[in-house]
């Protein structure tokens, strides 16, 4: 019966067929296509990551995961210093060099980002990270478990802060909201599969991980911390398809399209949205981010 729904989804849904693995995500032009807009307090991502640019003055920057380059575009059109692009997808790292190729001084590196943190001997005023840091940690939890990873991650950030951040630079971080209506969607189809996430009433390992890290390097005296705790505007979606995809193929990375749990997953999806469904038929859910400022004295 699931086997015959898989199918079933499949003929209504083209879309499915897109697949993408840890280290390749799904075609760039499509990703930007789904990517939806990031707006908290009327302000978006984007605006909040500028208004830190600004307020900096930067001699050399690195972005750790920069994806499609949404934010490394921002960083351009505000700031001539040079940049270093670190990507573990080479299909990104392709768009982006094409991208930005009047650029001449910009750098790509194809590295997951805990792995260039740990091995880097460069040094950077200004580092910054939108959304994708988690991606990192969490390959590192589901390769080592949580206390492994949560060391090894430990060991990265303070050896990164001590020996590659300059005085008084800054590491800029938005970390998504696991409490947040449209995480707590996602939270439950991850834990299928992620026994390492099998607790979904706290925030996700990634953040615990770095709330510890942060916080203990603040306490010890060499940076100053703020963390700023955003709600988000709700996103809208057209219809339950488009949220359907959006959540398919762009939050959960197209992991159970070929899943023996296809079914399961979008019939709960379709489920929990319509608590967000509108008169209209319209849907509105809710996100939520975490913003760090990190700066070293």
């Amino acid at each position: 019966m699931a086997k015959k729904k898989n199918v079933d989804y499949f003929l209504k849904y083209p879309w499915l067929e897109k697949y993408n693995t840890v280290e390749e995500y799904i075609q760039p032009d499509y990703y930007d296509s789904i990517l939806k807009n990031y707006s908290f307090q009327e302000k978006d991502d984007l605006e909040y990551f500028k208004e830190c640019v600004l307020k900096c003055h930067i001699s050399r920057a690195l972005e750790l995961g920069s994806g499609s380059g949404r934010a490394t575009e921002v960083f351009l059109h505000n700031s001539d210093a040079p940049l270093t692009l670190v990507d573990l997808s080479k299909r990104m790292l392709k768009y982006t060099s094409n991208k930005f190729k009047n650029h001449e001084s910009i750098s790509y590196e194809n590295m997951d980002a805990l792995e260039y943190m740990r091995k880097t001997n460069d040094s950077y005023d200004f580092v910054y990270t939108l959304w994708s840091f988690s991606h990192s940690v969490h390959q590192h939890v589901k390769r080592l478990g949580f206390s492994k990873a949560k060391n090894y991650t430990r060991k990265t950030i303070n050896k990164f802060i001590s020996q590659n951040l300059t005085a008084n630079g800054t590491f800029f971080l938005i970390h998504f909201d696991s409490m947040s209506p449209e995480q707590k969607i996602l939270m439950r189809q991850w834990k299928r599969v992620n026994k390492r996430l099998q607790d979904i009433k706290q925030q996700s390992p990634s953040k615990r991980i770095l709330d510890d890290i942060f916080h203990s390097i603040d306490n010890r005296g060499s940076v100053r911390l703020s963390v700023q705790h955003l709600k988000g505007d709700p996103i809208y979606y057209k219809s339950a398809d488009e949220l359907l995809e959006v959540f398919m193929n762009f939050h959960l990375e197209t992991f159970f399209n070929h899943h023996k749990l296809l079914s399961t997953v979008a019939d709960d999806i379709i489920k929990q949205i319509e608590q967000y469904r509108q008169d209209d038929g319209t849907y509105r859910v809710d996100p939520g981010c975490y913003i760090y400022k990190l700066t070293k004295l």
